[in-house]
């Protein structure tokens, strides 16, 4: 999956000669926060609704913009475009081309659209996480303990934590949404559990669940 092909096509860029009151009425139609602002094809930076509603002046060309570096590209991967999403907590990201010339938006919500699709999220099971020491970690045990409370383990996913290097998160996607007897029997041989995405989670709001899928990847 390349960040061109999860562009959200309902969402326009700002041009410096956009109002506030413009953008701010997109960010609302939309429910996003942050939107890139260009000039022509050149990508100049995101204008946040938390600038808007603090700062003076009518036109986006009277801000000094934020964040004229964040943007992705091709050139990386889809994960790697929602890490940076959500290491400067946005809703929205800049995609360039290989010429650095801006292409369109990604959105939590196209994320959402594109996640929702993958097979492994598609198929009919629970996911849920936990952390453990990566000395620690055993696939063999965790599915000895999941097998033996009645659970078939569809995929397993290994995430690095960089705030503690020595440890790893293991995603878990399951045979069952009900997770009431898996969790509770990896808590009890001491396992962290980080994550719960399982029964009655879609029927949460859209946003509860985009927010779920980005702390699923620990992006």
């Amino acid at each position: 999956m390349i960040p061109s092909q999860n562009i959200d096509l309902n969402l326009s860029s700002v041009q410096l000669t956009d109002s506030f009151n413009q953008v701010l009425d997109m960010m609302d139609e939309f429910k996003v926060y942050h939107l890139p602002v260009v000039d022509g094809k050149e990508y100049l930076g995101y204008v946040s609704e938390e600038i808007l509603l603090n700062a003076n002046g009518d036109l986006i060309g009277d801000l000094v913009l934020a964040g004229e570096k964040v943007f992705t590209s091709d050139a990386e991967s889809l994960y790697s475009s929602i890490k940076k999403m959500a290491t400067h907590q946005m809703s929205t990201i800049a995609v360039l081309d290989i010429d650095n010339q801006y292409i369109g938006t990604i959105s939590t919500y196209s994320v959402f659209k594109t996640l929702s699709e993958i097979a492994a999220v598609r198929s009919n099971g629970g996911v849920f996480s936990i952390v453990v020491n990566q000395q620690d970690y055993s696939l063999a045990e965790i599915s000895r303990i999941l097998e033996s409370n009645g659970y078939k383990i569809m995929s397993v996913e290994l995430v690095t934590v960089p705030e503690t290097p020595t440890m790893v998160e293991v995603i878990i996607k399951v045979s069952s949404y009900e997770l009431t007897s898996a969790i509770a029997t990896m808590e009890r041989y001491g396992y962290i559990v980080k994550l719960r995405f399982g029964k009655n989670a879609y029927d949460q709001d859209d946003k509860e669940r985009i927010s779920e899928i980005l702390n699923f990847l620990n992006l």
